[in-house]
């Protein structure tokens, strides 16, 4: 049985994304980010996707550790039982920063030092209220003292949302930085006057994990940030690791194909061109963007838009 160029893309993905740590390991302390692309030689892109290793700096195999070297392939077995060899590629892209800290948008003196952007309002089964952000945004004390669950035990309204229609104050309720997702959600007393503003319309719904991994690569989508509403980019990878800073590897990341988010930007919006909502924006290295996506944040607690 033949399988496409796309179906053979798919399993690569789903392969890094399912030994994301075992392929960091290869040199830990410099890979910051592992993605499917296409190959490229002295700057030329080729015609074969391979396995693409981002680090912090190039260095020389010669001044490398045996077990610190990237292999050139990595054989992978595919559902028609062929066993196929597929090239890596090293590039250098700097190291991830989290995109937050300047900003009016969102704040928690109490567990964090600076402020971020609300995602969306979102209602749990029993018709709760939550703002969405990340957990950074909200808890970097925490997380800085190692923390990286937190679920509240009083209701004590300690985050300041400012919008356009006043400021509005909630309680930091739950959230958490894992493998799978960076999200805090902040309770918020009723549902009058909480919306889901978006050009165009409501929210249209939202990407699963089945439509995020078969069709989302090389969609258009928007943030809508505290900085860079409105700003527009192209999917470059999906379920992409990347080394989150000061913590163990993330292995489902959304990265864009260029940098469309600054600081005070952590937590924006993510949608689509026709409004289904894809994720919130986690930070940036030098080349791209990346987004967490909405369905780890519904799996980690289980919500849906206003």
């Amino acid at each position: 049985m033949a399988i496409s160029t796309k179906q053979k893309v798919t399993h690569i993905t789903k392969f890094v994304a399912d030994f994301a740590e075992t392929l960091a390991g290869f040199h830990h302390g410099n890979i910051v980010g592992i993605r499917v692309d296409k190959k490229r030689v002295r700057g030329i892109e080729l015609s074969n996707y391979a396995i693409i290793f981002q680090v912090k700096t190039k260095i020389d195999k010669a001044a490398l550790d045996t077990s610190n070297i990237i292999p050139d392939y990595i054989e992978i077995t595919f559902p028609d039982n062929q066993t196929r060899k597929i090239a890596t590629d090293i590039q250098a892209s700097g190291e991830i920063e989290l995109h937050t800290g300047i900003g009016d948008k969102t704040s928690c003196a109490e567990y964090s030092y600076g402020a971020g952007s609300i995602g969306l309002y979102v209602k749990d089964p029993l018709g709760s209220v939550f703002a969405v952000t990340n957990y950074h945004v909200v808890a970097k004390k925490l997380l800085n003292a190692g923390q990286t669950f937190y679920q509240y035990t009083t209701y004590q309204d300690n985050v300041i949302i400012e919008g356009k229609d006043g400021n509005r104050t909630g309680a930091f309720a739950t959230g958490t930085v894992n493998k799978n997702v960076d999200v805090a959600f902040v309770k918020l007393h009723g549902e009058l006057g909480f919306t889901n503003i978006l050009p165009g319309g409501p929210a249209n719904g939202i990407w699963t994990r089945d439509k995020v991994l078969s069709s989302l690569k090389g969609q258009t989508i928007r943030v809508f940030s505290l900085f860079n509403n409105g700003r527009e980019a192209v999917v470059n990878s999906v379920l992409v690791p990347m080394l989150y800073p000061g913590t163990n590897i993330m292995i489902n990341l959304i990265r864009l194909d260029r940098v469309i988010s600054s600081p005070g930007d952590s937590g924006g919006l993510v949608t689509d061109t026709i409004n289904r909502i894809v994720g919130i924006v986690m930070g940036a290295d030098g080349d791209a963007t990346y987004v967490v996506p909405f369905y780890e944040i519904t799996n980690f607690k289980h919500c849906f838009p206003i």
